[in-house]
């Protein structure tokens, strides 16, 4: 417990640090403290420098002029302490100048929660003041409940209905912090909403946004990089420069994938892509087929795709599709951990075609695709024993697309032209369901070219050693389009009675009566 003559001289010292964020990381932080976690650290020197300079930037704050703007953007690879210069400037923002009112968003919801807000607790658990301030998973006050609604700061996903409610903000006569993670996933709406209060007067306005350059237009580029960069700051970081970068890592991705491959210039570079998007899918065409209308013909082949996991933390995911509805019918995810015996998922697999009204289907699929590369191999084997129709996936194998201007391979793989194909169906007719595991995996699977400028995903490795988690759900949506599965020639006979009974000529859905089964 602090004592009261402590708390005043670190309250004292809180306001003297008010325009000096340099000055205030230096004090804030036990660096180089014995018995502590920062016992052999100490602040990069990229970020100690951007801090000095904004300290220069804003020394004229002081009077209160009518216009203080401050606007700052790095554009960095990975492992590099882009976020924790973000946690820096935000506390200091936030702490050293009272009422101040701010949000943090990000490019998902997923990147906010997993991946900022713990960067966030794990330097707030070391800073000096925190006896004065309260963090919840969401938010940052004081700890006087006189204070908690007007000097805060919110963690606030961003809305693309609803841009308003992640960014739009005003303390007129205050200070405003907003800070931007992983920003080139923000869309345009989010900016231009937050730029709204950049209007206010007599107002300490600091806007701070980071991220990998992972598209080469949208408003991130630009302010970077493009047309808005003399109205910004930025800071371009290669991650090689970085003190305790890890060199080894990075080795391995050059040779994987060349230096001046799109993945490195924005992993490592601290660069654009050459080409548009690095993000394989879009959002927004995930966004789109959540909207859309789904719609059954009677002979649209019901599709199963199971993505494997035996063991680890992987989960092994099976999905479903009937036409382009991949949304009506239950995904069913299974801990690798009961898997590990290939028999039990061959058990699971059996079970759903014997009895699929248990898994909310009206009838057993009519085609298997499973991952028989690896361990799913035997799977596949046992299970083609059985009479089921089932075919046999396999990532690595080169790619059966002729979709060049001369028919030439677009893709290097198979792999990656099945996800071309679910890109595909997101943008033009698949309805999906807002599942949050799928989104997770469409948002971080990446995607650059390989020597001979095919089109190549970036590897599960890869991810994995970039702290992301193996995309298995992207991974069985994809498979459920990787094939051309022909139109049923004679429709089943639940479809023509269920017909029937409902008096309906046209496609119909199955969900509503499906979601009474289950209340039931």
């Amino acid at each position: 417990m602090i004592s009261l003559a402590d708390q005043k001289a670190v309250a004292q010292d809180l306001a003297r640090f008010k325009y000096k964020p340099y000055q205030f990381v230096m004090w804030a932080f036990p660096w180089g403290r014995k018995g502590t976690h920062l016992e052999h650290k100490q602040p990069y020197r990229w970020q100690l420098d951007s801090l000095k300079a904004m300290e220069k930037r804003i020394e004229h704050w002081g009077p209160r002029t009518q216009y203080m703007l401050d606007r700052e953007a790095d554009i960095a690879g990975n492992g590099n302490g882009k976020s924790a210069k973000s946690v820096f400037k935000l506390l200091w923002a936030f702490t050293t100048c009272e009422l101040t009112r701010g949000f943090v968003t990000s490019g998902t919801a997923d990147q906010l929660a997993t991946k900022f807000w713990p960067e966030m607790s794990k330097w707030y658990s070391l800073f000096i003041a925190r006896h004065f301030f309260t963090l919840t998973a969401t938010a940052l006050f004081p700890v006087n409940p006189q204070y908690k609604l007007e000097w805060r700061v919110d963690m606030q996903p961003w809305s693309l209905n609803h841009p308003e409610s992640g960014a739009g903000m005003h303390n007129e006569g205050r200070r405003i912090i907003k800070i931007f993670e992983e920003s080139s996933q923000i869309p345009d709406p989010v900016w231009q909403t937050a730029e709204g209060s950049n209007t206010d007067t007599f107002t300490e306005i600091i806007h701070h946004v980071n991220g990998n350059g992972t598209r080469n237009n949208g408003w991130f580029a630009e302010i970077t990089f493009g047309s808005k960069a003399m109205n910004w700051v930025h800071n371009s970081v290669d991650c090689r420069t970085v003190e305790n970068a890890n060199k080894q890592l990075h080795d391995e991705w050059i040779k994987e994938y060349g230096l001046d491959s799109d993945f490195c210039r924005t992993h490592i570079l601290g660069l654009l892509p050459r080409s548009s998007a690095l993000q394989f899918i879009p959002a927004e065409f995930l966004e789109e087929a959540e909207c859309r209308e789904v719609t059954w013909r009677p002979d649209d082949p019901l599709v199963m795709a199971c993505d494997p996991a035996f063991g680890g933390e992987d989960d092994c995911v099976i999905r479903f599709r009937l036409g382009s509805d991949m949304r009506t019918f239950p995904t069913i995810r299974i801990p690798g951990s009961e898997v590990r015996d290939n028999a039990v998922l061959e058990g699971k697999i059996h079970d759903i075609f014997a009895n699929p009204r248990n898994y909310g289907l009206p009838r057993k699929p009519d085609i298997l695709i499973i991952d028989a590369s690896g361990a799913g191999g035997p799977v596949f084997n046992n299970l083609k024993r059985t009479g089921i129709k089932v075919l046999p996936f396999v990532g690595a194998v080169t790619s059966t697309d002729k979709e060049g201007p001369n028919g030439e391979r677009l893709y290097r793989n198979m792999r990656a032209y099945s996800w071309a194909r679910l890109r595909d169906a997101l943008r033009l007719h698949a309805a999906v369901d807002d599942d949050k595991y799928l989104r997770r995996d469409i948002t971080n699977q990446e995607a650059t070219l390989d020597e001979h400028d095919k089109v190549m995903l970036v590897k599960k490795s890869t991810m994995k050693s970039m702290n992301l988690p193996s995309p298995n759900d992207g991974d069985a949506a994809a498979m459920l389009w990787a094939f051309h599965i022909e139109p049923l020639k004679q429709p089943k006979n639940v479809w023509e009675k269920a017909a029937r009974n409902n008096r309906q000529a046209k496609p119909y859905s199955l969900k509503d009566r499906l979601s009474r089964a289950r209340g039931r």
